[in-house]
């Protein structure tokens, strides 16, 4: 909550804000074309972070992480739609 700047209250509204439209997809509605590429943009970053990349890609959302290497790899492979945790609580 320090990072945050988020008084207790805030910040559990926030966050239940967020768990409250949660969502899990099965990897099977992800396509191939999307996992291709999620697969050419994190191949030199952090290949474990193939999925969430493709969802993002599938979905046309914005990639929210808590990691900045990954955030800072993806745009400069021209992937701009990602923001970290850090630059979030910014806004």
């Amino acid at each position: 909550m320090k990072r945050t700047r988020l008084d207790k209250d805030t910040f559990s509204r926030f966050t239940l804000a967020i768990f409250n439209n949660l969502t899990i997809v099965p990897n099977m509605l992800v396509s191939t074309q999307s996992y291709y590429q999620a697969f050419r943009l994190c191949r030199f970053i952090d290949p474990k972070d193939v999925s969430y990349v493709a969802l993002a890609i599938e979905m046309n959302v914005p990639l929210l992480t808590r990691d900045k290497p990954l955030a800072m790899g993806l745009r400069q492979e021209g992937f701009a739609t990602v923001m970290t945790l850090d630059e979030l609580f910014q806004v």
